[in-house]
Parts: C-alpha cells; sequence; structure tokens
C-alpha cells in the first residue's frame, strides 16, 4: 500500500486452526518487549487443485540463520553456540513476564523433564 517493497514469509498449514492460534500469539507477543515478526495478512485460505490451505503473511525478521549444517569452521561453530545459549537465557528471562500476561494460558508449557518423560 505505500509503494516499499519487503521480503515478507508466507507459512502455510492445512490445519487452520494452527495458523490462527499463531496469529493470535504474534499479535499478542508483539505487545511485549519481544522481536517477534508482524502479522502482514491472514490467516487466509487458499485453495489450490484438491486442497485447502490456511496462510499466513509475516514480516521476516532481521538477522542471518544460524550455520546448522556442515559446521566445518570452528569460529562459525562457536558463535552459533553462544547465539544459541544468549536465546535461551533471553527466553528464561521472559518467560515469568509471558506467563503473568493474558496469552500466558494460551501458550504450551513444557519442561525439559516432561519432554525426557515423553
Amino acid at each position: 500500500a505505500t509503494g516499499v517493497q519487503t521480503t515478507c514469509v508466507l507459512k502455510v498449514n492445512q490445519q487452520p486452526h494452527l495458523i490462527a492460534h499463531e496469529a493470535y500469539v504474534l499479535q499478542i507477543l508483539s505487545e511485549l518487549p519481544l522481536t517477534v515478526p508482524r502479522v502482514l495478512a491472514g490467516p487466509f485460505t487458499i485453495i489450490a487443485q484438491d486442497q485447502t490451505f490456511t496462510a499466513l503473511l509475516m514480516s521476516e525478521l532481521p538477522g542471518q540463520p544460524l550455520p546448522w549444517i556442515a559446521l566445518a569452521d570452528l569460529a562459525k561453530a562457536n558463535l552459533t553456540c553462544q547465539l544459541l545459549h544468549t536465546a535461551v537465557d533471553r527466553l528464561h528471562e521472559l518467560t515469568a513476564l509471558v506467563r503473568t500476561h493474558d496469552i500466558g494460558a494460551r501458550l504450551p508449557s513444557v519442561t525439559l523433564e516432561d519432554e525426557l518423560q515423553n
């Protein structure tokens, strides 16, 4: 609408409730001090041949993907580990804030112990 071009992410799923839930959560989380993709459009339905999909158009977050595959460079492997640890620490810091927000009741909470037991 403004004439500005930008890179976007189109997420598609055959389960409409999952895309709708993600759109809702992203809109709520954008009110918190978090960097989350903006919902630009959707959820909306795409009918392609005999299949129906639900889609969500989102902004792309800044940055580069972490190098995960074929890490031959020790410096890149170290950077990936450091960034991952920083991200986990940040998530731990934000957990209490998210839990006290109304959205907290709609988000699953699974501990590492729960995952280990499952």
